[in-house]
């Protein structure tokens, strides 16, 4: 009985391409499942992952909610009229107007009016969309109201019938009894929340000890919470943790 004999199969040039191909797709389908584990493993890692707080972004975070003492007397809280207050800081400078003082005055104010005229000097307004804007873009898409903004030694009027803010200049005397040091110390990640850790001192002026029992001025170290959402930064409390 003869022996059979297997003939040896010739790749052709086209097979060998083929294969080259297959190689290629498969090495990249294969490296993108690892990274999407891997990017996954460290979003949903609850793990406190510290970031410098040289961060350019960190920086820009802080500016955006950091207050002055004078600003603190005010907005101790991150209530309704602090987060209008901090929209109305964010809006570009370039953004403003200058309105008649006569719209001013057509509003009634709140308790205190007498302390506040109007400011006609330069531009002295802005729009109520323009505030919508930066307030959403620190707040995420939730509804608020419009209102007036009077912070301890400013008001920002709503005009209603025009749709703008105009700026009133507080009339009384000033108070510079209290200073006020404060500095980030640190800065982290957990799960999808971004924290901001601000060391507070407010000493009084004339003998330099620390007050920490204020209703407006406490001592201490305080924690920002940002909600991380699609690459955006949701400003959602501040708090007194030691």
């Amino acid at each position: 009985m003869g022996k059979v004999r297997i003939k040896p199969r010739i790749i052709k040039k086209n097979d060998t391409k083929f294969i080259v191909i297959f190689l290629i797709v498969f090495i990249l389908a294969a490296t993108f499942i690892i990274y999407n584990i891997y990017d996954r493993e460290i979003k949903t890692d609850s793990h406190e992952q510290e970031v410098s707080i040289k961060n350019k972004k960190i920086k820009d975070l802080y500016n955006k909610v950091k207050l002055s003492k004078e600003e603190d007397f005010k907005f101790a809280e991150l209530n309704d009229e602090t987060k209008l207050y901090l929209a109305y800081r964010q809006i570009p400078k370039k953004k403003f107007l200058s309105s008649e003082c006569s719209l001013f005055s057509e509003v009634k104010l709140e308790k205190n009016n007498d302390l506040y005229m109007c400011d006609d000097k330069g531009n002295n307004s802005f729009k109520k969309e323009d505030l919508e804007e930066e307030y959403h873009k620190l707040f995420g898409d939730v509804f608020f109201k419009h209102k007036s903004i009077i912070s301890k030694y400013e008001i920002f009027k709503f005009v209603k019938s025009k749709d703008i803010y105009i700026k009133g200049k507080y009339l009384g005397g000033s108070d510079d009894v209290v200073i006020a040091t404060k500095r980030l110390v640190k800065a982290f990640k957990e799960d999808n929340k971004l924290y901001l850790l601000e060391s507070v001192n407010y000493t009084n002026k004339s003998d330099g000890k620390m007050i920490n029992n204020s209703k407006h001025y406490k001592s201490g170290t305080y924690k920002y919470t940002f909600k991380i959402k699609k690459n955006k930064y949701i400003y959602q409390k501040k708090e007194l943790i030691k």
